[in-house]
């Protein structure tokens, strides 16, 4: 499915430009959150750092792969079922990569 036919079936209709924005916004904090935690790692508990690397990485991840399903023209579209995922989720969750129905499935098998 193309892009613009992917991002037009979104209920709120956002342009592939301003999510990419918003996704490029999202990677930078996390890159600039990896940056602090390198530069402070002395400084802080050995715990919390290795929590805080591997928090900010899988969310670097998460975004990287939501920019490659926006070029690819499948943002917006759930992995498991292929429907849509609802504009609200998005908003809250950019990354996120199943509807709420799927996303429960996945976490009950998990």
């Amino acid at each position: 499915m193309a892009m613009q036919s992917v991002i037009a079936h979104t209920p709120s209709k956002v342009s592939a430009s301003a999510i990419r924005a918003r996704l490029d916004a999202e990677l930078r904090v996390h890159f600039e959150v990896i940056s602090s935690l390198h530069q402070t790692r002395d400084e802080i508990d050995p715990a919390v750092y290795a929590h805080g690397l591997n928090s900010a990485e899988r969310r670097v991840k998460e975004l990287q792969a939501a920019v490659e399903r926006l070029d690819a023209g499948r943002y917006g579209q759930c992995e498991r079922c292929t429907q849509m995922i609802a504009s609200e989720r998005l908003d809250y969750l950019p990354h996120v990569r199943y509807c709420i129905g799927c996303q429960s499935s996945v976490d009950v098998s998990s």
